[in-house]
């Protein structure tokens, strides 16, 4: 068995509360990952949330700020971390747990503009401190194009 494989085993059998984190997936923020073909023009953009203190069990709203000068293209889909030891760790056991999966669905933010409106409820016992939301937005006319990372950062008190 792989130590990355062993190590998770571990971590999810200590249920975190040992000290145990797993490293964040995904796109880290504003890091763009080519493709196989180029992007039409300038892939751009940014999470926009806010309020940017919530309570536990209060709503987290965010938006894709399109800052380039292509369409963008993402999902449903959100990765959530929490700051811990200087460092982000996944926070998705603790947001997501107990809850179903994302529904397939694509949304679009043209040059300049904020796309959809998307609110995430926060656990009831979520921890207090300082979390993220990552998003993974590409070029909506480009298949197999470039794919860009895009976050922002809330306190949880």
């Amino acid at each position: 068995m792989r130590w990355t494989g062993l190590l998770g085993a571990l971590c999810a059998a200590a249920l975190i509360a040992a000290g145990c984190n797993e490293e964040p997936e995904g796109l880290a923020c504003g890091e763009l990952k080519p493709g196989k073909r180029p992007a039409t023009g300038d892939l751009d953009g940014s999470l926009v949330i806010s309020p940017g203190t919530i309570a536990p069990g209060g709503k987290v709203r965010y938006r894709v700020k399109n800052e380039g000068a292509v369409d963008l293209a993402y999902g449903a889909d959100v990765r959530a971390d929490r700051m811990h030891d200087g460092g982000w760790v996944s926070a998705e056991k603790q947001i997501f747990e107990g809850r179903n999966g994302v529904i397939a669905i694509g949304y679009g933010a043209a040059p300049g503009e904020l796309g959809a409106r998307e609110t995430l409820l926060l656990p009831e016992d979520v921890d207090s401190g300082t979390y993220r939301l990552r998003k993974t937005v590409s070029d909506r006319l480009r298949a197999g194009g470039p794919k860009l990372g895009v976050c922002d950062v809330f306190e949880v008190a």
